[in-house]
């Protein structure tokens, strides 16, 4: 993951023509700034960081290099310098679409797109410069990003479908500035209002906060087991193949990958996956597995049974009652909430990520798919089917405030 911060002029044109970007003590000291508040979550991206100011912008990035290591420094500008991005997650199918971008310039006999970057996230430019706002639906992956066209005129804020990377938005206390931030303790000192952007909304000067992604599960016309009705998969061996397509697609890391594993059905299938797929992974020949829990507790047990059978080399993080005390200041402040329930599940966690951070940048889990699968212990009493239906759509509306802040 990777920490982002951008700031657009509330007003444009900025008030009075005045450019923010110079090498005077006022530029000067708003890039001080910039490089302070960006710093509050070095702990998403501690291999590089990234200060940029503009006409009627700044923007400021914590990088994890886990696409282009060596050459993915953010924030990222197309070749003219007329486009800036800062962007957090990864773009699944960016090689398909700099494929699609290719052909469209030959057909048209124009130039193709020039990448400054080996960045995933670079695809965001040059789908904006050709859909605008609309690039946002082609996007497959888990992403925030920022993206500010000349000088901050025209800017798009975006969250992805599931709402698996966090995007806050808030006014200056001035009122000059909007102010974006991957977490709420880069803006709390400096905004008067804050919000989520919900998942699956983009944000820009002429629409303020818009959905775009509407799923066909959300339709009232879905009526689950009613008669006919068009399924999502033709076959059962359909859904395995969607399935195995989408952890692959996951392992495009230039980076090792690894596997949260907790004995469970969901986490055991995507690593019976990954194991079946080593030869993509580029950074390894072996997968590392992770597990949590007290000594001795089923988690542990199953994890370790799995681990066995698939030959990972397999990696535990052991806490204690007391342990977990002992950090609970820690998740606190790294969660951003006090609800009891998402702090109690969350400590666990902190030890998982301390562990598994150790050794690999990337882990792949089976989180999700109890929302998607109706896999939760209570659906057992469930003997309705669009009953059902109803709760597993509250369940993935609800997932971005709950399994994905942690």
């Amino acid at each position: 993951m990777c920490g982002i911060l951008a700031a657009v002029s509330a007003a444009w044109p900025i008030a009075g023509g005045v450019s923010w970007a110079g090498n005077d003590a006022s530029s000067n000291a708003l890039r001080s700034r910039v490089a302070e508040l960006s710093g509050r979550m070095r702990h998403r991206g501690p291999d590089e960081c990234g200060v940029h100011v503009g006409t009627g912008f700044w923007m400021g990035h914590e990088r994890l290099s886990i696409v282009g290591p060596h050459n993915g420094h953010q924030p990222i500008e197309n070749h003219a310098k007329t486009v800036a991005l800062v962007a957090n997650g990864e773009i699944y199918n960016h090689a398909e679409l700099y494929q699609r971008l290719e052909q469209q310039a030959k057909n048209d006999q124009v130039k193709a797109p020039e990448r400054t970057t080996l960045s995933d996230s670079e695809i965001i430019v040059h789908m904006y410069e050709k859909l605008g706002a609309d690039c946002v639906e082609e996007l497959l992956g888990m992403f925030a990003f920022v993206l500010v066209e000349d000088g901050g005129r025209r800017v798009l804020a975006a969250r992805d479908k599931i709402g698996i990377k966090p995007l806050y938005m808030g006014t200056s206390h001035d009122g000059s500035e909007i102010i974006f931030a991957s977490e709420l303790k880069a803006l709390v000192d400096q905004c008067s209002s804050i919000q989520l952007v919900p998942a699956g909304h983009f944000w820009t000067r002429e629409t303020g906060l818009k959905r775009y992604y509407f799923p066909k599960y959300a339709l009232e016309s879905c009526k689950p087991l009613k008669g006919e009705h068009e399924r999502s998969f033709s076959s059962v061996d359909e859904c395995k193949m969607a399935l195995e397509r989408a952890v692959v697609r996951r392992l495009m890391a230039d980076v090792e990958v690894g596997l949260l594993l907790s004995g469970g059905l969901d986490s055991s299938i995507i690593g019976a996956i990954m194991m079946r797929h080593l030869d993509k992974l580029k950074a390894q020949k072996r997968i590392k597995s992770f597990a949590v829990g007290q000594e001795g507790s089923p988690d542990i047990l199953a994890a370790r049974a799995v681990s066995k059978f698939l030959g990972t080399e397999h990696i535990e993080a052991l806490f204690t009652p007391e342990m977990a005390f002992q950090v609970l200041d820690k998740v606190v402040y790294h969660m951003e909430t006090y609800e009891p329930e998402l702090i109690r599940s969350s400590i666990p966690n902190y030890f998982l990520a301390e562990k598994a951070a150790k050794h690999v940048k990337v882990v792949l889990t089976g989180e999700g798919s109890d929302e998607l699968w109706s896999g939760y212990l209570y659906f057992h009493d469930c003997r309705d089917a669009e009953l059902l239906q109803h709760e597993n759509m509250r369940l993935l509306e609800a997932v971005q405030f709950v399994n994905l802040q942690r």
